[in-house]
């Protein structure tokens, strides 16, 4: 299974805000790994964020429309599905003509100000997984600093693969996004174009910096060969942001590199199967993980050798 094609980030239910590797910073992050419920205002229903290990201010608001109305949606978590390797609940949306997510910077704020300012390297993103089905999805993203309606609100379609987790990560600071010093109010997904199915998210990180740090090597490699395919097994990598995917590499000697010449498929999961076997006896795996930014973590020093 191959990972979709775009956008990102998951922070492990207890993993430590604040500094992570060298100049990132986790400014807030959601795990939905509670099942508290809180409300807030008029817009439905909200969870809280983590800073610095502790609940603080709500973060998301869960908004939906039914003849052209608001209505608060209750906030459920589903246990059989989960972005794999990072945690065990999701948030679940059931079918709707549309709905709009609301994720707000209130968590993430300073004291006294409106909404979180912006600054270079400025990175929000979150997994989602869409129902099967034609349609599509938007980001928006609301500056407060920006009266004119079009420049307000500035929207980013989502390439999304359906009946798939994907990874979505937006850049909100550059040419083309927000400049320093603009305030933002925070972030809205939008399922409009989606046929009205139904979706799941599954956490949500807003971090500040340039993250050149690799996540951990996945362990526990192990390969299962049967009748000209094997299946391969991994245990989940961490990473002090979030890890996207996972390569998987094949080789006829322990030792092989683990490169492009060796690629035998990129995934999400924690398994994959290959179909392409050329031989019957001294097939060798190996496992590299990459995170959101595109770390890749260091390869073993020997392959798993399939049995």
């Amino acid at each position: 299974m191959k990972m979709a094609p775009l956008v990102a980030l998951l922070i492990l239910a207890g993993s430590p805000p604040g500094l992570c590797g060298e100049g990132v910073r986790i400014i807030c992050a959601e795990s939905f790994e509670t099942g508290e419920k809180f409300t807030g205002r008029d817009l439905g229903y909200r969870t809280q964020a983590v800073l610095n290990g502790e609940r603080v201010a709500p973060l998301f608001s869960i908004l939906g429309w039914e003849s052209g109305s608001r209505k608060k949606l209750p906030l459920r978590l589903d246990e059989t599905r989960a972005y794999p390797g990072h945690g065990s609940k999701s948030l679940t949306f059931g079918p709707s003509a549309q709905r709009e997510i609301v994720i707000y910077f209130d968590g993430c704020r300073k004291p006294g100000e409106k909404g979180l300012k912006s600054v270079p390297e400025l990175h929000v993103a979150f997994c989602v997984f869409p129902g099967i089905g034609s349609g599509g999805y938007t980001l928006s993203c609301w500056n407060l600093s920006e009266t004119e309606p079009m420049r307000r609100w500035k929207k980013y379609p989502l390439k999304l693969v359906h009946g798939e987790w994907n990874v979505v990560h937006l850049k909100l600071h550059g040419p083309s996004r927000y400049k320093t010093g603009d305030v933002l109010g925070g972030v809205n997904l939008n399922n409009a174009g989606s046929g009205g199915r139904q979706f799941w998210i599954d956490g949500f990180v807003l971090w500040e910096g340039r993250d050149t740090v690799p996540p951990t090597s996945p362990g526990d490699i192990s390969a299962r060969q049967n009748k000209g395919s094997a299946l391969v097994r991994w245990a989940a990598a961490e990473d002090d942001i979030l890890v996207k995917t996972y390569r998987v590499y094949r080789g006829t000697v322990p030792d092989f590199p683990a490169n492009g010449k060796t690629l035998v498929g990129e995934t999400n999961r924690l398994y994959l199967s290959d179909t392409s076997l050329m031989r019957e006896d001294g097939n060798y795996y190996k496992v590299r993980a990459v995170d959101v930014s595109g770390n890749l973590s260091p390869p073993p020093a020997r392959g798993c050798r399939a049995k």
